[in-house]
C-alpha cells in the first residue's frame, strides 16, 4: 500500500467532495480522517513508498487483550452501500475488498511498530478491522504518546478562559465589563483570561 496516507472508500462513492471532511483538524491530530463512506489513513513515515495493510472483516469487536499489540488505534464508523472497499489512492486501480453484506460498520485502524517508521528497514505496520455495527463516535481506543494532543490550558482559579479576541470581547459586554478586566496571554496569544473586578 502506498505510504504517508492511503484511502479506505465505498468503491462507488465519491469521495472528492468530502475532501475537506478527510483531511480537517480532527483527521492530523488522530492520523485519521473519516466521512460518511469512506476515511484516510495517515501512516507515520513521511518518505515511505509502501507499507503493509492487512485488512480483517470479522462479526464484532476485537478483544481488549489485542490492545497492547499496537502503538496507535481509532476507531470510527463507515457505511459501504455498494457492498465492497476500495483501498489505496482513490485511483480505478486500487484494490476492491468485498465485503459480506452493503451496510453501516464499525472499522478499526490500528498501528504498530510506529517508532521505526523512518528508519532504514522500517516495521511499522497496519491493520483495518471491521464489523457490522451501528454508526457512533469517532474515537482514539489508544494514542501513541508521539501523537498525543496535550491537554488544554487550565484556567486559573476565579478566571475564565476565553478563545480568540472575538469571543473575549463579546464576553467582556455580556458581563457588563470594558476596562476593569485584567487581561493576560497564557500560554498562546488566542487565549485570552480575564477576572471581573471586585
Amino acid at each position: 500500500m502506498e505510504g504517508q496516507q492511503f484511502l479506505v472508500l465505498d468503491k462507488d462513492w465519491d469521495w472528492t467532495g468530502s475532501a475537506d471532511d478527510l483531511w480537517n483538524e480532527q483527521a492530523l491530530l488522530r492520523h485519521l480522517g473519516v466521512a460518511s463512506r469512506g476515511m484516510v489513513v495517515m501512516t507515520a513515515s513521511e518518505t515511505a513508498t509502501s507499507v503493509p495493510v492487512t485488512i480483517l472483516i470479522g462479526g464484532s469487536r476485537p478483544k481488549e487483550s489485542e490492545l497492547d499489540v499496537w502503538d496507535h488505534i481509532v476507531e470510527v464508523s463507515l457505511r459501504c452501500e455498494s457492498g465492497a472497499l476500495q483501498i489505496g489512492e482513490g485511483q480505478a486501480e486500487d484494490a476492491l475488498i468485498p465485503l459480506p453484506t452493503p451496510g453501516d460498520y464499525r472499522v478499526r485502524v490500528s498501528m504498530a511498530n510506529l517508532d521505526s517508521a523512518d528508519d532504514v528497514n522500517p516495521s511499522d505496520h497496519y491493520a483495518i478491522t471491521l464489523w457490522r455495527h451501528r454508526k457512533e463516535e469517532s474515537c482514539v481506543v489508544k494514542w501513541w504518546e508521539p501523537w498525543r494532543p496535550p491537554p488544554p490550558p487550565r484556567p486559573r482559579e476565579n478566571r475564565r478562559t476565553i478563545y480568540g479576541i472575538d469571543n473575549y470581547r463579546r464576553a467582556l459586554k455580556e458581563m457588563g465589563l470594558t476596562t476593569i478586566a485584567t487581561r493576560e496571554t497564557d500560554p498562546a496569544p488566542e487565549v485570552r483570561e480575564f477576572l471581573p473586578s471586585t
